[in-house]
């Protein structure tokens, strides 16, 4: 598919370039460096959109599981946003690829999500009581809405994340990839953290969403005003090789193929890797509030059964909020760690260690030894943020890196189907032991980690980015 920066992606460097350095000739100029104030404006826009979003994985399948839906069946409810992307977020790429407004190419579709993610977050916290009252014999019409409205949500959410993702790779000169994905990683995991910590604190649903919209619409305006897209100029050399250039699916297909086999193993690796983390973000929250505290989701509200699966959903905002709070730490380390230990050892480890603790929460019955286990995902969480985006600027022309963007993002959303049909479908032969999942995800991480073996990992540089480009 075409996904975001393909084809003209390469003119978004040309008119940062044009802003920067001057070009004579027939030569390009190199793009000087961003300081480090900028880049991290730049990317503020995902603390904004992160710190809401971790409310829907803290609380849309204890919400589901309210409502009376099963385990399995709350899993198979993950699917629609995913297949969502999937079919259209390529599309949307392409329109990014192809508008050219006064703004840019990429901040009309920052701004349209900016406001469709807010609106959907208006809409959560009405949805269950609006549904109850039209339909009072069922909660059909409920979990209806409840899907819905997180639909929205989650599929405005990762259009919004690979627009700012696909924007910094444009922007930004390739010695800085590196430096602005872990800042990139840092701050969308910094702002998880303190989604994750404030869904610990019992708010209503009215209160959390409107601190979130309140967070996340002033973060997105200084991400935009960091960035500040212009309306691109393309030179006579640039339109002239545009016009020699094939077209549309041709021109994909053709890319595709330069593509060298080790970036579609890196992608291979990719989707085992998440594989292994989108368990728990899907189900840790109700892991915690049925298996650890010992709750019921459909016991009368005010029981002691219901009390105990609300602390534990409370319980598992704060394994999640550690496990990104992890990711964040970890995130300011791993590049200098890289440059001296090399980035493949850093990679194995990582995955060594989320692996293993995973594995272990099949056997937790404690709640801190839960959560201790839990928290130590996000060593995979920073890793699998920042590395590979690092390795395709070693490997991937500068004109089709939007594209080598969105085929490694992909990779997240088709992990996200598996897990979610097939790890659904294991817990119906299972009783409902969520437990299995986390075992599946602690597996995923150790294969991932084993495969990244044979990857080539490197450390790109400014000579390396001058003879891609």
């Amino acid at each position: 598919a075409h996904w975001m920066g393909h084809g003209e992606h390469n003119s978004i460097q040309y008119e940062e370039e044009e802003l920067i350095v001057p070009r004579t000739g027939a030569k390009k100029a190199e793009k000087a460096p961003y300081p480090i104030w900028r880049i991290l404006l730049i990317t503020i826009g995902m603390f904004g959109m992160e710190f809401p979003w971790s409310f829907e994985y803290t609380f849309y399948t204890p919400t589901l599981r309210e409502l009376g839906v099963p385990s399995w069946v709350a899993s198979y409810a993950w699917i629609f946003s995913p297949l969502a992307a999937i079919l259209f977020v390529p599309v949307f790429g392409s329109l990014s690829d192809k508008i050219n407004t006064p703004i840019g190419k990429r901040s009309p579709f920052l701004i349209v999500t900016t406001l469709v993610s807010c609106l959907a977050m208006v809409a959560i916290p009405l949805v269950v009581p609006l549904g109850q009252a039209i339909v009072t014999t069922s909660n059909n019409l409920a979990v209806v809405l409840v899907v819905t409205a997180y639909l929205i949500l989650d599929f405005s959410n990762k259009i919004y994340e690979e627009m700012l993702r696909a924007l910094i790779v444009s922007v930004l000169p390739g010695s800085q990839i590196a430096t602005a994905n872990a800042m990139y990683t840092a701050v969308s995991g910094l702002g998880s953290a303190m989604g994750y910590l404030f869904g610990y604190v019992p708010f209503t649903e009215v209160a959390m969403y409107g601190v979130g919209i309140a967070i996340f619409v002033p973060c997105a305006i200084l991400s935009l005003v960091a960035a500040r897209e212009k309306r691109y100029k393309p030179t006579k050399e640039e339109m002239l090789e545009k016009a020699q250039n094939p077209k549309g699916i041709k021109n994909v297909l053709r890319t595709l193929k330069s593509f060298p086999p080790m970036f579609y193993f890196l992608m291979f690796t990719q989707l085992i890797a998440w594989m292994g983390l989108w368990p728990v973000w899907t189900f840790v929250s109700d892991w915690m509030g049925e298996t650890i505290f010992g709750g019921d989701p459909n016991a009368d509200p005010g029981t002691t059964s219901y009390d105990d699966y609300t602390a534990g959903v409370h319980a598992g905002s704060l394994a999640n909020g550690l496990m990104a709070l992890v990711n964040v730490i970890f995130s300011f380390c791993v590049t200098p760690m890289a440059r001296k230990l090399g980035m493949k050892p850093i990679y194995l480890v990582c995955h060594l260690i989320s692996g293993s603790a995973l594995v272990l929460c099949y056997w937790a019955s404690k709640e801190w030894t839960a959560v201790a286990l839990v928290t130590c995902g996000g060593f995979a969480w920073s890793v699998n943020g920042t590395f590979p985006y690092v390795i395709i600027c070693n490997y991937i022309q500068l004109k089709d890196r939007g594209l080598a963007v969105g085929l490694i993002y992909v990779t997240t959303i088709f992990a996200q189907i598996v897990v979610a049909i097939g790890f659904g479908y294991v817990i119906s032969l299972t009783d409902a032991d969520i437990s299995i999942t986390l075992l599946m995800g602690g597996i995923s991480l150790l294969v991932s980690g084993g495969l990244s073996m044979v990857l080539t990992m490197k450390q790109p540089d400014k000579e390396t980015d001058s003879k891609l480009s």
